[in-house]
């Protein structure tokens, strides 16, 4: 584990500061973005901390790129099943494809 980013390290202290919200209705998340979404793995950050604050059992899926930018994202996706070149599914987490199939998404 590195180090966390002051930004990141803020938002836990603050957190800290505050009483435990009782776990409420699940919630869905949804991410579109750039690199500063990705690289900063952004999604999984506010995953982490609703978990650990236990504000509320959520979901989280994301449609991110680096050096996109919302139409391209639109048009080309994510990228990730031609970049990973992966055989199941279920040993990465590439996030949706396409924004299309991220909102359409039964679970979002």
């Amino acid at each position: 584990a590195g180090k966390m980013r002051p930004a990141a390290a803020a938002a836990v202290a603050a957190a800290d500061d505050d009483e435990n919200i009782a776990p409420s209705e699940p919630i869905h998340i949804t991410y579109a973005g750039n690199s500063m979404l990705y690289f900063h793995d952004t999604p999984r950050f506010f995953s982490n901390l609703a978990t650990t604050r236990r504000v509320a059992s959520q979901e989280q899926d994301s449609c991110l790129r680096g050096g996109a930018s919302l139409p391209s994202l639109f048009r080309e996706g994510n990228g990730m099943r031609n970049k990973f070149r992966t055989l199941r599914k279920s040993e990465t987490d590439i996030g949706s494809p396409t924004v299309s199939a991220m909102l359409s998404s039964k679970r979002h």
